[in-house]
């Protein structure tokens, strides 16, 4: 707790999330607290359907199509690495042995441990993408049994 006056026993309680916010381009007017997913193209859109997955909160909205809106999302970070093949925009991953002492990320298949997001794409092995590393790691396939 901290004290910001010079009354004793005023105290101003803080929290901290730590949350990522990240910019991305939307393609559709959007307020603040509407959930989001990402595009093939890395822009992001409101979600539409039950089965979408989505990559954040905005918390910064936008009054006009195709402009940029500021989203908290649930990455622990936002980084560089290295993919192991073809990489999609969005592709849930896992990361897969070193190669070099460099980390790779490959998809992720059935029942693999997700890790990270991927923010671009990615076409052959060694290129680099963004990805956005989660918080919190969960099974492939376990987000499709639970409503």
């Amino acid at each position: 707790m901290n004290t910001l006056t010079q009354t004793p026993n005023t105290k101003i309680t803080k929290s901290e999330s730590y949350a990522i916010h990240h910019s991305f381009d939307c393609d559709a007017i959007v307020k603040a607290g509407q959930l989001v997913k990402l595009k093939a193209n890395g822009d992001v859109t409101p979600i539409a359907a039950l089965t979408d997955l989505p990559i954040g909160l905005v918390v910064v909205g936008t009054k006009v199509i195709n402009a940029p809106v500021t989203v908290v999302t649930q990455f622990a970070a936002i980084m560089v690495a290295e993919g192991s093949g073809v990489i999609a925009v969005g592709a849930e991953l896992v990361a897969g042995a070193p190669v070099a002492n460099v980390q790779r990320y490959t998809t992720a298949t059935f029942e693999q441990a997700v890790s990270a997001i991927a923010l671009s794409a990615g076409t052959n092995a060694g290129d680099v993408i963004t990805i956005g590393v989660l918080r919190s790691f969960y099974r492939k396939g376990e987000q499709d049994t639970t409503v």
